[in-house]
C-alpha cells in the first residue's frame, strides 16, 4: 500500500502517524535478529509504516530487498531508502527489483558522501541530487511508486561553511527552492533531518508552506541515547542542540542510564509541542 494513503487517512481520521527507522543487517544471524525485533515492535506499537536504510558502504542489494519483502509480511509497509550511489541504469534495476518484490514505497534521497570522503560528488553515469531521482522514479514507474524526500530545518549539510557559522538567508531561500523543487518533481510526503529545535522546525514548516510546498511533512527524530552517539550524530549532521540541552547533558553525560531517561523525557516534550502546535 502507499504511505501517502495511510498517512492522509490517518489525518482525516484525527490520528497521528508513526514510524521507525532501521539499519538493514548483513548477516544471517543479524537478519533474524532484526526482524524479529521489527515484528515485536509492530505487535507492540503499530507503527504506521517503518523505514529501511542504505547506504553506499552497503553492498548486498538482494539482502536488502529481501529484508524489505519479508517485513511487509507482518502487515506493515516499507519505506525503502534508495540513494544516488548508482549509475542511472542502475538505479533503474533498483527500481524494477524493489516493484517486482511488492514494495511500493521509495524515499529519494542524493545520499550521503562515501566513508572517508569528506564531499560528495555523482558517480560516473549518476545523478548530481534527489531531484533527478525523483523524475527517474516518476519516468520509469508513473504513480506506482509513492515517493518520499527528505528536508532539512537547518538547512543541508553542504549549505554550512561552518558549524560555527549558521547558513546565511540567501542559502536558507535557496535550500528551500531546492526542496520546492523536489516536490513539483512528483514527491509525495517529507520527512525531515532529526532536530532538537523545536521552535526552529515549526518555524521552518511554515516557511515551507509559504512557498507552496503542501505535502504532508513528517518530524524526523533521533532520540538520545547515550552522550556519544548524540555528540556523533549532531556533529556530523551540524544539527543546533539548544543551550538549555547541552547544558543538562553536560551535567549527565557520564551517566549512561541519566542520559537515557533524559533523552526520553525531552522526546516526550518534543512530541508533545508539536502536536500542540498542529
Amino acid at each position: 500500500m502507499k504511505i501517502i494513503d495511510k498517512i492522509l487517512q490517518t489525518y482525516a481520521d484525527g490520528g497521528t502517524t508513526v514510524s521507525f527507522e532501521y539499519f538493514p543487517a548483513k548477516t544471517e544471524a543479524g537478519v533474524s535478529n532484526l526482524l524479529n525485533r521489527i515484528s515485536d515492535m509492530n505487535a507492540k506499537l503499530q507503527p504506521t509504516f517503518v523505514t529501511l536504510t542504505w547506504r553506499s558502504a552497503f553492498k548486498n542489494e538482494n539482502l536488502w530487498l529481501k529484508i524489505g519483502k519479508e517485513i511487509q509480511t507482518y502487515g506493515l509497509d516499507v519505506l525503502l531508502h534508495l540513494t544516488c550511489h548508482l549509475p542511472k541504469e542502475d538505479l533503474k534495476r533498483v527500481l524494477r527489483n524493489a516493484r517486482e518484490a511488492g514494495i511500493q514505497n521509495i524515499l529519494a534521497l542524493r545520499g550521503d558522501p562515501p566513508i572517508g570522503e569528506d564531499k560528495w560528488k555523482p558517480c560516473e553515469g549518476g545523478f548530481r541530487n534527489a531531484i533527478e531521482l525523483v523524475k527517474l522514479i516518476r519516468e520509469e514507474h508513473g504513480d506506482y511508486f509513492c515517493v518520499a524526500i527528505a528536508c532539512y530545518p537547518e538547512v543541508h549539510t553542504d549549505g554550512w561553511n561552518s558549524s560555527h557559522l549558521p547558513p546565511s538567508e540567501k542559502t536558507q531561500i535557496d535550500d528551500l527552492q531546492r526542496l520546492k523543487e523536489k516536490v513539483d518533481a512528483g514527491a509525495d510526503f517529507m520527512i525531515s533531518q532529526f532536530f532538537f529545535d523545536v521552535e526552529n522546525y515549526i518555524s521552518y514548516i511554515k516557511k515551507c508552506r509559504t512557498v507552496g510546498i503542501s505535502i504532508p511533512i513528517l518530524p524526523g527524530y533521533l532520540p538520545i541515547q547515550n552522550y556519544r552517539s548524540f555528540e556523533k550524530f549532531t556533529g556530523w549532521c551540524k544539527t543546533v542542540v539548544p543551550p538549555e540541552i547541552k547544558q543538562a547533558l553536560q551535567k549527565i553525560k557520564d551517566n549512561d542510564e541519566a542520559v537515557k531517561a533524559f533523552g526520553i523525557d525531552l522526546g516526550i516534550r518534543t512530541m508533545k509541542t508539536l502536536l500542540d502546535s498542529c
